[in-house]
């Protein structure tokens, strides 16, 4: 079982729910069958942290992979292959994103905060739409190698390459933090500079260079914080760490963070005093040989997660 934990919905903080969808990617497929594997990774980690308790797997409740959803998205996946016009393919996607939402409200309603664990990145939509809904402003730590900007990709709005544009819409979103980003292209660089401060990027090169040139992780990071809001939500596109950690993912790029660097972001978060009020791990795809390595990584990010949104609780 996930995590290792007996732990029902009824006495979980958190739930995780998994969407295996991945019908606009656009080169590299199987994140489809990432919740899966990061299930079956989950059941060899080890527990103890010195970040918070122990006994987090008992907060939560790992939600079974709804196998209907991913026969949905393979069918879709097909008409997509099959040349069918993008408007059909983006009206599919919308209505299964709401039927998403619909059971992410239905959680919410119960009182538990959602993580929502994809497929592709634009899964992570149905969990900030629906936070969204609920009236409250947050910002979003967006860690990722792409903008995901594009006002449409290949025809799809509910593209993938497009989730960012579409949450940055919402007027609840206060301001979103993206970073490790290092594939970009013009439209969404110009889209960031005329977002008035709404994105603020924190691009992989000026990373690297501010380190190289002599200042610490801990400088950079402060500063990353310091543009997040009280509430914050957390949408983790794996692809966003360093390729060596996630070589099967959809569209790995050179550079890149390292683990312990993403998961200090985390980290400082919660000693700031601000809390974490939802989040999404995205674009995990396991090897097609059985190699385990993608899911094991994905697996541990997702534990520190979690981990750190009950650690968070407490700062209301």
């Amino acid at each position: 079982m996930p995590f290792e934990s007996e732990t029902s919905i009824e006495n979980a903080k958190i739930v995780v729910l998994p969407i295996p969808w991945e019908v606009t990617v656009s080169y590299g497929s199987g994140t489809r069958l990432g919740p899966s594997a990061i299930y079956v990774a989950s059941d060899q980690l080890d527990f103890f942290s010195f970040d918070f308790s122990s006994n987090t797997p008992d907060l939560v409740y790992c939600a079974p992979v709804n196998l209907n959803w991913q026969k949905i998205s393979e069918a879709t996946k097909r008409l997509v292959a099959e040349g069918k016009n993008p408007e059909t393919i983006n009206a599919i996607c919308d209505e299964f994103f709401s039927e998403v939402i619909a059971e992410i409200d239905r959680f919410k309603k119960m009182g538990k905060l959602v993580v929502v664990v994809g497929g592709d990145h634009s899964v992570a939509y149905t969990n900030i739409k629906s936070l969204a809904d609920q009236g409250q402003k947050f910002s979003i730590l967006h860690i990722d190698a792409h903008f995901d900007l594009r006002e449409a990709y290949q025809g799809y709005e509910s593209s993938h390459a497009s989730v960012i544009r579409r949450v940055s819409l919402l007027p609840q979103v206060e301001k979103i933090i993206s970073v490790g980003i290092r594939d970009f292209c013009q439209e969404e660089y110009d889209f960031v500079e005329k977002s008035e401060g709404k994105i603020r990027p924190f691009y992989n090169q000026h990373l690297q260079q501010q380190l190289f040139e002599g200042k610490t992780w801990q400088m950079l990071v402060e500063e990353i914080v310091a543009n997040l809001s009280d509430q914050v939500y957390v949408t983790f596109d794996i692809d966003g760490l360093n390729p060596a950690l996630c070589p099967h993912t959809g569209t790995p790029v050179p550079g890149g963070l390292e683990f312990d660097q993403a998961i200090h972001i985390l980290r400082e978060i919660v000693k700031s005093k601000r809390k974490i009020v939802g989040a999404d791990l995205v674009e995990v795809a396991p090897s097609s040989d059985g190699n385990p390595w993608d899911a094991n990584v994905g697996a541990r990010v997702l534990y520190q997660i979690c981990g750190f949104i009950a650690g968070s609780e407490k700062n209301s």
